[in-house]
This record gives structure tokens, sequence and C-alpha cells, in this order.
């Protein structure tokens, strides 16, 4: 089916020149009045000829596009009528021997006049460019240029075949027929406007390339319309017809066929571009030929002449001929080559080219965020792609993309054809990709797949720095953010002694000073030695004493108890969790099953104490693995918060002190809100550290002040199996 287009087309091109043949026989001039206007040579056939070529072009890159089949099918009669007329015209001059030929010529050349071409041109501009109609009501435009073909075609058929012999008088109408031929010419006049209408609706709502496609050929449709309105009504009205107006209707019937054309060599309306690139090519070695080997064989027989010598009966001038026409094409070849690349892909003709130009943008050092959109324009434009997507980064690794840019910006609506990828890299290290996505029924040539590879080997190293610049940028980040939180650290650290002053203070005016209230009233009054009651008063007063003395010892230890150092964080714990009679259970692991280094010990122990502070249930889990302390403390499902939640949801504010000291350690907290259970794990290495002597000292320091009848009373014990609420002695 493909080919027949192409036929169609041999066969248009073929009647056009048996036209010309003819024409120049029966006529003394081609430049005369009766050959330009009265016979439309030779702007009617060359409109023809370039119609046909645009349909057999269309035909072959979409078969079922109906707008294709129209123009091949329309300028294909067109041609044929034309050349029929001619063949008339030689007949009746009695050139030829037609043998009553002439009168079928005449009832063809009738048939397929400017009504049938003009209709199907009207049809034509209902449909393109899809080959659909705007809507089911249009089908009666579409029934209006028919009507038109079949009222004119009945007309020439009901006509007398004595009208259509050589030299019969003028064709007298009768009153039916006048009336058929007004219905038939007003019936075309409507459907070009129609046609037209239907153009200009499609521009309205279109946008992009699509309205620059459809402006061409809508802005011919309407220079035809108006033309052939204008021929209609002065032929009606003014006798004769003045010929500027046949002119103007050749010439918007020839600007069609261009329009049309420029609509998909310039817009690629159709997606057809190497079709054209090589039919130029092959137009262009044509009249090469043609014209060489006439002005050769001229030449050679010129040459004869001169010398008296006769030609006739030599074939050796025409092979000299083809010879040195063949010769003299081939240093031409080339050019004629890059000349119909250039026109029809642009770019593409010359795209090392635009890999130079890409050097010179990447040796502009463009941020990475727009070295992926220069490279996916530069790509798709030298190559023809639909779509051109660049990522900056590692494909298939999600962490490590770091750019993507697609060409064009927005998603074409168009399917998309074969899709070719392409790694980019540097020192054999992948560090992006390039993929081309062609449009549909083309796929990358050879040369295009090698030029997408020189564009990845050119960008290796401009990707490379993007990514260096990229993750510096990172970097610098990431160190902007931990300076952020070190001078948050240092502003706490300023403020911890004033704060560890005043808890200190508060401490004793709660626990200390109770004590030594009453013994300070009890002294201050008149003692009388005599008195019975003194011994039980004084001892009374010791053990006030006494309680207040201990107490002090307690605070003026710090968060950390003696029992902490000599026998370790399950101990301390336990003895915690008794002494505040806390519901939360203490789960050791079999893995504890010794001392670890002090430092850590007294983080996790400080870490669990404050985390559990306001708790009313839940469970403190312990355990050593990989070189690592676990701590975690679960609340059930149902239990109150184990501490006031902050605005990012976890109560960093109540255990900054506990999280400060395990990230001092190089350990992290977490907090983990669920519907089941809420989950606060402290991570701490138990490798020993330097920054650890500077905790070992300040725990030993705060410890030296407990009772000295504990120091070295307590064996060290180990520490395994598992402690049950509140069942861990100190």
């Amino acid at each position: 089916m493909r080919a027949l287009g192409w036929v169609l087309f041999a066969g248009t091109c073929i009647l056009a020149v048996l036209q010309g043949i003819m024409l120049s026989a029966a006529f003394d001039s081609l430049l005369s009045y009766d050959v330009v206007v009265t016979e439309a040579f030779p702007l009617v056939p060359i409109g023809s000829v370039i119609g046909a070529a645009v349909g057999a072009l269309i035909v072959w890159r979409y078969p079922r596009n109906t707008v294709g089949w129209l123009f091949c099918a329309g300028q294909f009669g067109n041609a044929l009528g034309m050349t029929a007329q001619a063949f008339a015209i030689v007949a009746a001059r009695g050139l030829i021997e037609a043998g009553g030929a002439e009168t079928s010529a005449l009832y063809v050349a009738n048939l397929f006049d400017a009504t049938y071409t003009v209709a199907f041109l009207a049809v034509i501009f209902m449909l393109v460019p899809d080959g659909t109609l705007l809507s089911r009501r249009w089908r009666w435009a579409v029934a209006l240029a028919v009507a038109a073909i079949l009222v004119h075609h009945g007309i020439v058929v009901a006509l007398p075949s004595s009208d259509f012999e050589p030299g019969a008088s003028a064709i007298e109408y009768g009153t039916v027929t006048m009336v058929s031929v007004i219905v038939s010419s007003g019936a075309l006049a409507g459907a070009i406007v129609l046609g037209a209408v239907a153009l200009w609706r499609r521009l309205r709502t279109a946008t992009g390339d699509r309205r620059l496609q459809l402006l061409w050929i809508a802005s011919s449709a309407v220079v035809l319309a108006v033309t052939w309105l204008a021929l209609w009504l002065t032929s009606i009205f003014l006798s004769p017809t003045p010929w500027v107006f046949y002119v103007a209707v050749y010439l918007a019937y020839i600007g069609v066929s261009v329009s049309v054309g420029v609509a998909i060599l310039r817009y690629r309306l159709f997606d057809i571009d190497v079709i054209l690139s090589r039919a130029i090519v092959l137009g262009v070695l044509a009249v090469f030929v043609t014209v060489g080997y006439i002005v050769v064989v001229v030449a050679i027989g010129w040459v004869l002449g001169a010398v008296k010598t006769s030609v006739n009966g030599l074939f050796w001038p025409s092979i000299v001929a083809m010879a040195l026409v063949a010769v003299a094409f081939q240093p031409l070849r080339r050019y004629v080559m890059l000349l119909a690349d250039r026109l029809v892909y642009g770019e593409q003709a010359v795209p090392y080219e635009a890999l130079a130009d890409l050097s010179r943008r990447l040796a502009d050092s463009p941020s990475p965020d727009d070295l992926p959109s220069r490279v996916a324009a530069t790509v798709g434009r030298a190559v023809g792609a639909s779509r051109t997507t660049v990522q900056l980064g590692r494909p298939g690794d999600d962490g490590s993309i770091v750019v993507t840019a697609h060409w064009p910006d927005a998603e074409a609506a168009a399917q998309h054809g074969a899709t070719v990828q392409c790694p980019v890299l540097d020192r054999g290290e992948q560090v992006g990709s390039i993929t081309v996505i062609m449009p549909p029924g083309r796929n990358l040539r050879a040369a295009e797949c090698r030029l997408v590879d020189d564009f990845a080997v050119q960008s290796g190293l401009a990707f490379r720095n993007a990514m260096l610049q990229t993750e510096l940028a990172a970097r610098v980040r990431e160190v902007d953010a931990r300076s952020r939180e070190l001078a948050a650290s240092r502003r706490r650290l300023v403020g911890v002694e004033d704060v560890e002053r005043e808890r200190l203070a508060g401490a004793i005016q709660r626990r200390v000073v109770p004590h030594l209230t009453p013994i300070v009233a009890e002294l201050s009054a008149d003692l009388d030695v005599a008195d019975p009651a003194l011994p039980a008063m004084l001892d009374r007063l010791t053990a006030d004493a006494e309680k207040a003395l201990e107490e002090l010892r307690v605070v003026v230890r710090g968060v950390f108890p003696a029992l902490l150092q000599r026998r370790g964080l399950v101990a301390a714990l336990s003895a915690q969790l008794d002494a505040t009679a806390s519901p939360v259970a203490l789960d050791v692991d079999e893995s504890l099953t010794e001392r670890l280094d002090p430092a850590v010990e007294a983080a996790a122990y400080l870490f669990c104490v404050e985390v559990v502070a306001s708790a009313t249930d839940g469970v403190i889990r312990l355990q050593v693995g990989d070189d690592q302390l676990v701590a975690e403390v679960r609340r059930e499902a149902g239990a109150p918060e184990l501490a006031p939640v902050g605005a990012e949801g976890w109560p960093l504010a109540a255990w900054q002190h506990a999280v400060d000291r395990v990230e001092a350690l190089d350990g992290r907290v977490t907090f983990r809100p669920g519907a089941e259970a809420v989950l606060v794990r402290a991570v701490i290495p138990t490798g020993s550290q330097p920054s650890r002597e500077r905790l070992v000292a300040a725990q030993t320091s705060s410890s030296r002040s407990g009772p000295k009848a504990d120091l070295g009373t307590y064996a060290e014990e180990p520490q395994s199996g598992v402690m049950s609420r509140n069942s861990a002695s100190s």
C-alpha cells in the first residue's frame, strides 16, 4: 500500500511532463496567455507535483492517514484532466492522429477539472493533520464536497457527445443544467470555506509545534478560499473574467501544497525527515544528471559539427556524456548530502558542531543544576530525539542521583519510539547516564549512536566535577549543621555549672535543711541540765543530725551513687529502682556478664534514670553485643508518657543531659513511638576512648564523698541473669 503512493506521485510527474510536451507542440510560446492562463501551465502542474510528493511522503510514513491518500488521488486526477485537455488540443490541431480519442479526452478533462481538485482540497482541510474530523457533524461538510463533485460529473455525463467533438460550438446549457451548475459551484464554494473554518477552529485550540504546523496550512487554506470565491463571483458578474483572478487561484493552489510541505519539513508534522532528506538528494541528482547530460551531449555535438564531422549513427558521444556526468557528480555528492541533511535535520546535519558547542558550554563551568539540562538539550537537538533524559549520579542507586533533567521540559503527549541509554563514565566509574527516546518509527542511526557516545565521553569530566561540587556542598551543609549543634552544646555546657549549683542548693534545701531546722530551734532554747528528758532529746537531735549528714552525703555525691563504682551498672540501677519504688522492671541480658568501662556505665545509668524518672510502667533492657552496650526503655501501650514530648515528637529537653553524655562517647539515642509501645534506645560503644577520661574523673570525684565505712566493704560480684521488678539488692 505504501508503494502505491509513490506510484501515484510518479504518474502525476509523467502526466505533467506529457502536458508540457503537448502544449509546447501546440503553441508557439509556453508563456502565452492561452498556455499560462487558459491551460494553467506551468503553475497548476507544479502544484500537482508538489502535492503528490507530499501525499506520497505521508502515505509512506502513515499509510492509514486519509490526508496522504487524498493528496495523491486529488493531484493525480488533476494532472490526468490537464493532460487530457492538452491531448485534445493537440488532436484538434491535427498534430497527431487521435482516431476519435480526443472526444474521450475532453470527457476526462471535464470530469477531472478544477471542481474535482478543489473539492479534494476542501476535504483535506477538514481532516488535516490527523485524518479525523472535528466532530460527527462535520460529516455534512464532507458530504457537501462530495455532492459538488457528483453533481458536476452528472452534468458532464448528461451532455451530448457532440459537445465534446473537435470544432463543436460553445455549449449552451438548459435550465436544469444551469441550476445544476450553480448548485455544484455553490456547494464547492461552501465546502472550501468550511474547510478553511475547520482549520482555523483546530488552530484556536492547538499549542506548541502543532499550532505552528496548522498556522501554515490554515493560512494557505484561507488564501485559497478567498481567491476561489473571488474567481467564482467574478466569473458570474464579469465577462470575460480578468486573468489576475485565475493566476491568484493558481498561486494559492501551489501555496497549499507548499504550506503542507513546510509543516512537514520544518515542524515534523508527520516525522518523515529521513525520506525527505533522501528525496532531496534524489531530486538534485536527477536535475544535475539531466542538465549535465544535455549540456555535454550538446557540447560534443557542437564540437563535432565544428570539425565537420557527422554525429548521426554515433553512440559513443552519449556514453562519454554519461561517464563525464557521473564522474562530475561524485565530488558534489557529499555537499548535496550535507545540504539536504541541513535543510531537513537542522542541527542534526552538523552534529559535531553541536558537540563543539557543548564543549564550549561545559568550559563555562555551569552549576550542577544547569549541567544536565544543557547536555539533554544539546543531545536531543543533535539526534532529533523525541525526549532526552540526563542523570547526574549513578543510575540504579537512588541515593546517589544528584540531578535529573529532561528535554523538552514538558512531557510530550505523543508516543515514543526506540529508547537508547548511554552511561557517562569518568576513569571507568559511572557518573551519570544519557537516555535518548526517538520518535515513533525511527531508530538511532550508527552515526548518531557514535555521536551520543562522544557526548557521553565529552561530558564525563564535567559530570565528575559537578558531582564533586554537589558532594562538597552537602559536606559543607553537614559541617555547618554539626557546627550549630556544637555551638548549642557549648551553650549548654556554659550554663550547666549554674544549673548544677542551683540544683545542689535546691537539693540541700529540700533534703538536708529540714533535718537541721528542728535542731537549731531546740538548741536555741534555754536547756535545763537537770531535766531528765534532756538525754532523750539529745539522742533525737543526734539522730536528726546523722540523717542530715547522710542526706548531705547523698546530695553532694551527685547523680552517680557510690554503688555504681563499686558493684557496677546493674546493682546501681536495681538499688535506684528499689529506692524510688519505681514500677519499671529491669531486664538484664546474659551478654552483660562483666564490668564495663566506668564512663560507659555512668552514661547508661544516667540515661536509664532520666528516661524512667516520670514513667509509671515499662521495662529497662540491658545487653552487650558488637562492642556496644544497648540500653532500651520500653513503655507498653496505654501507659502514660515517659516524659513531656517536644515539638519534633520526642522529649529532647527532658533528657538532654543524658543525650549529651551518650553522644560524648560517640553513642546515639533514638526515640521511636508506636501503636503498641514507645521505645527509647541508647547505643554506646564499649571501647575505651580518650574523651572518657574526663567522665571517669568526674564520676570518681563525685563518689569520693560516700560513707567511709562503705569503702572496700562490698566484694565484686558478676552481673548476670535477669533482674525482676525491684529485686536487686543494694
